[in-house]
């Protein structure tokens, strides 16, 4: 019980904080992907006088993959909460469709985007509600059958003993837990029940080795053909299939382009390929010949 009591001094200290919720709906539904603009953005964290962003501009345009690569503390995960609305910028906006990000409200950055973090959450529920957690109201929308076949989750279906409504994990009795990357196949297929309008990957696939890693985000573009994604990884060989890629160094842009026009630069971007080339030498070939089909 000493032990336990504890934790109330964390559940005391977050009830203690007020909520924020005079937010208003400003995001218009257009049916398509909406345009994210970064301009001039400078950024601190709170109580710290360290520059994470310097002067950051870009812009991710409808359907575009973009993919942001750098050193760690480069200011790639800056990024994403700058997008999210969870911080303001010091000075510069960050927009979508030309509405500040940090005044939409909850539902509507809800309804734009789904995230798949690094440290994303294995919930103790079923297998299908694990899926289907970001979008309870319109499950019977999506075909299971069809997001478990895009990301080869099948195997990992059937040999559960209650098929989709095995409870996962070993919090409650009878729970099967599953492997580590079949858990974050979950999360990706979890991503793409919600029917959102950009994806955001904040290397979500660091414990899996990197030619799986390849693997798994070539079916996700394929996936997302008319969607935007913002995706975030330290392994170069799953960024090659972005539209553009920025490179990032001390909270700057210092390069951007596709693969094939940064190889050219012979910048950082080529310098950080060639040290991991070995591992990209020999890529799965797709022998199935399978197409995937767009959710």
């Amino acid at each position: 019980m000493k032990q336990n009591s504890e934790y109330f001094k964390d559940v005391n200290i977050f009830m203690s904080y007020k909520e924020h919720n005079n937010k208003e709906n400003l995001f218009v539904d257009e049916g398509k992907s909406p345009i994210i603009k970064f301009e001039n953005v400078y950024f601190s964290y709170p109580d710290t006088k360290l520059e994470v962003l310097k002067g950051v501009t870009f812009e991710i345009r409808e359907a575009n993959q973009l993919a942001l690569v750098g050193y760690n503390g480069s200011g790639k995960s800056t990024i994403v909460k700058l997008i999210l609305g969870l911080y303001k910028p010091d000075s510069g906006s960050v927009t979508i469709n030309n509405i500040p990000a940090h005044l939409l409200s909850k539902d509507d950055i809800k309804n734009i985007f789904s995230v798949v973090f690094q440290d994303f959450a294995k919930y103790q529920i079923s297998f299908e509600n694990n899926i289907y957690l970001n979008n309870m109201d319109n499950s019977d929308k999506y075909d299971l059958n069809k997001i478990v076949d895009s990301l080869d989750l099948q195997y990992t279906l059937n040999k559960l003993p209650k098929k989709e409504k095995t409870i996962l994990g070993k919090e409650f009795e009878n729970g099967i837990d599953i492997s580590l990357g079949e858990w974050q196949k979950l999360a990706f297929a979890r991503s793409l029940a919600s029917q959102s309008y950009v994806y955001i990957l904040d290397e979500p696939t660091a414990a899996l080795d990197p030619l799986a890693e390849s693997e798994l985000y070539e079916k996700f573009k394929m996936l997302m053909k008319n969607k935007s994604t913002l995706l975030i990884s330290h392994r170069l060989g799953s960024t090659k299939m972005a539209d553009t890629i920025i490179v990032l160094n001390d909270g700057k842009i210092i390069e951007s382009g596709t693969h094939n026009e940064l190889i050219d630069k012979n910048g950082l971007y080529c310098e950080m390929f060639e040290a991991q080339k070995k591992w990209y030498s020999k890529l799965p070939a797709n022998d199935r010949g399978v197409e995937y089909e767009s959710i």
